[in-house]
């Protein structure tokens, strides 16, 4: 406990604070003027000694391949809300082009850089550098989104020779993130000698990971947080929505198990191989059944009952929202309500205050309760992305059966069904099975069916008429993902009322 608490406040410390001697120097960017950002970077590292610059950007900004801005040696800021974009993904591996620098910021030993209200995206990074953002110094992100940030791998047809994280803090440097987000980010595709790199986060010096989220929904990602220092994850969320054609990935890497510590955190969808990465503080959700963590309220194993969906964030980009998107639990998911609450916070991903309950909930995002009337939830629906594939409900006194109309990968109807318990009138984690063996001839008897464990349906209804279905499957054929569904048909004489 000593340990945490004093690494927490040596990077609070480190975030961006600054000593009563320094003058506050703010400085308004054009809008789109990346000449205008570079001269104000250069004039705060002139003022280094004595002045805290925050440079305030607006709009959308866009990086050329030769756009990398001056290394960092003040205490400097760059807030938005504003878009740092390199205009599309590349593929910088295969071409050697790249979509924006290679590297976008460096911050040197004596560097305090603090990154706020951003959204970064669309790079594509070749392998003449150590990672997007490389730090020697201390780095504080807060409120920062990266999309669509590419990062490639050299390779010959013998040998992989680097590769680079999106994020690089390097030994004595210091890092802290604080509701960030990582979206399609990462190294995907790789060849297999770089199997164990990390692709989102390379921790070698001090890190705190906090109240932040990492998703990636294509198969073939790399690891995507690996450390070789001291750092520590709480109260974040990670998803993999992986096809099945590839096995799920790594969330964590290490060369040591206890150089990564994690509290209060959600992984959905990654190899339970990750367990063995990192050293659990306690009160983690990860449904790999692979994983062996074991401290105090670990559930391992278990569905984690999240979904990617929309989100209403605080973080006011002037055109339009940052962060669209998290990873949601459901009102059925066992994060909520579950958390160690001696280390929640007053807000969450959002940046929103957490609802005035004893227990807060485990991940970057809280649920927000919400309730269906009576019997509500009862009624046929269909998948509108893919008309054809239905999913009925029905709610008894005791159980809610799910029950899925699909198709296998040769296109023959598949009834996957399953039981659990609804939650808020609205969300249900189920079990699910489906049924083999069945031949019915004319004239003769029906044999019993062959009932064959499928994996788990997850289902929340936003309001009356619309929700997601998230699957799990230990068939390969179907792996994981979700869907939206919308209300069909209604049970005659049982209305619903948000």
């Amino acid at each position: 406990m000593k340990k945490r608490v004093l690494l927490c406040l040596v990077l609070a410390l480190a975030s961006g604070q600054v000593s009563a001697d320094k003058v506050i120097r703010v400085v308004q960017v054009p809008e789109g003027d990346l000449a205008a950002l570079k001269a104000g970077i250069e004039a705060a590292n002139v003022l280094a000694d004595t002045h805290q610059t925050t440079l305030v950007l607006s709009g959308d900004y866009h990086f050329g391949p030769s756009d990398t801005m001056p290394d960092i040696i003040s205490t400097l800021s760059i807030r938005g809300p504003a878009r740092l974009t390199g205009g599309g993904i590349g593929d910088a591996s295969q071409s050697g082009d790249e979509n924006g620098p290679s590297l976008l910021f460096r911050v040197l030993e004596s560097g305090k850089f603090r990154l706020d209200n951003l959204e970064v995206r669309d790079f594509s990074l070749n392998h003449s550098e150590d990672g997007l953002i490389v730090n020697h110094g201390r780095f504080n992100v807060q409120e920062v989104q990266f999309s669509n940030i590419s990062v490639a791998v050299w390779c010959t047809r013998l040998l992989c020779a680097r590769y680079m994280p999106l994020v690089a803090n390097k030994p004595g440097a210091e890092l802290w993130m604080y509701r960030a987000s990582f979206v399609e980010s990462g190294i995907s595709g790789a060849h297999w000698m770089t199997r164990g790199a990390p692709g989102v986060l390379r921790n070698e010096g001090r890190g705190l990971v906090a109240f932040s989220q990492f998703y990636v929904d294509e198969g073939g990602w790399n690891p995507l947080v690996g450390s070789t220092g001291e750092l520590e994850i709480r109260n974040s969320s990670f998803m993999n929505r992986g096809d099945s054609s590839a096995p799920p990935p790594l969330a964590l890497t290490s060369d040591d198990p206890a150089r990564i510590e994690v509290l209060n955190s959600v992984f959905s969808g990654f190899d339970g191989a990750s367990c063995q990465n990192a050293t659990s503080l306690g009160y983690n959700l990860n449904d790999a059944s692979g994983c062996g963590w074991a401290a105090a309220e670990d559930l391992a194993g278990t569905p984690a009952g999240v979904l990617w969906r929309g989100v209403s964030a605080g973080w006011l980009y002037a055109r339009d929202e940052i962060l669209k998107y998290g990873i949601v639990p459901m009102a059925a998911s066992p994060a909520v309500d579950s958390a160690n609450q001696e280390w929640c916070d007053a807000t969450n991903e959002l940046f929103t205050g957490r609802p005035s309950r004893e227990v807060c909930d485990r991940g970057a995002f809280e649920y927000r309760k919400s309730t269906l009337g009576e019997g509500g939830i009862n009624g046929l629906y269909f998948n509108p992305e893919a008309d054809g594939h239905y999913v009925q409900v029905l709610q008894t006194d005791f159980l809610t059966l799910v029950i899925w109309n699909t198709f296998d990968l040769n296109g023959n109807p598949v009834w996957v069904y399953g039981t659990g318990q609804l939650v808020d009138g609205r969300s249900v984690i189920a079990e699910t099975y489906v049924n083999r063996g069945v031949i019915v001839l004319p004239g003769a008897p029906v044999p019993d069916a062959e009932t064959d464990y499928w994996g788990t349906l997850e289902l929340e209804m936003e309001n009356c008429e619309a929700g997601h279905v998230a699957f799990s499957s230990v068939d390969p054929e179907f792996g994981s993902g979700q869907f939206p569904i919308a209300r069909l048909a209604n049970v005659k004489q049982l209305g619903c009322v948000d």
